[in-house]
Formats: C-alpha cells, structure tokens, sequence
C-alpha cells in the first residue's frame, strides 16, 4: 500500500507495481485499510502525480497553526509517500464516497 522506494515521479507500490507518486499525511494513508472517513484536503503540489493530501485533524492543525508554524504542522501531519492508486483509494475512503 504504501510506497516502499520512489524516484522523483515514480514509486514502487507493494500493492499497485510501479505508480506516480501522491503524497498523504499519515491520517489518510491509514484510512485506506481501515476504511475510515477522516476527510480529504489536498493543494497542488507540481512535482507529483497528486495534489498533497490531509485530513479533517491536519486541516484543524494549520488553520490554527497559521502559515507561521507550516514546517510544525507538516511534522505533525507526517506524510506519507504512496503510489497514485493507492491515493485515489484514499481520497474514496477519506471522502466517504462508495469504491
């Protein structure tokens, strides 16, 4: 599931082969297995297959936050690299929306 080794634009997945890459704080990138609707805030992000991606507790964090504490808030949020199926399995699951 989650990207195991990466190059620039391009991850291995345990589950997918070789993807593009989309990058998830560790909320969404556990959601997927456990099926859990955790919300789903992205920003886009050039250098990816996907826009970065949050959930509802990260997107909490940085409105309090403020841009300020931005390098504070991406610690928090610990983001994970996955493959780009894997990140349009999250957004589904996040988002609540039906597979």
């Amino acid at each position: 599931m989650l990207g195991e080794q990466r190059s620039m634009k391009k991850t291995n997945c345990s589950s997918h082969g070789t993807q593009g890459v989309g990058v998830a704080c560790t909320h969404v990138a556990q959601a997927i297995g456990e099926n859990k609707k955790v919300g789903f805030y992205t920003h886009d992000y050039k250098d990816a297959s996907r826009p970065w991606a949050w959930c509802q507790i990260c997107e909490d964090a940085l409105v309090e936050l403020g841009d300020s504490a931005k390098k504070n808030w991406m610690k928090h949020a610990d983001f994970k690299i996955l493959c780009a199926v894997c990140w349009d399995e999250a957004k589904i699951v996040c988002r609540g929306e039906s597979r």
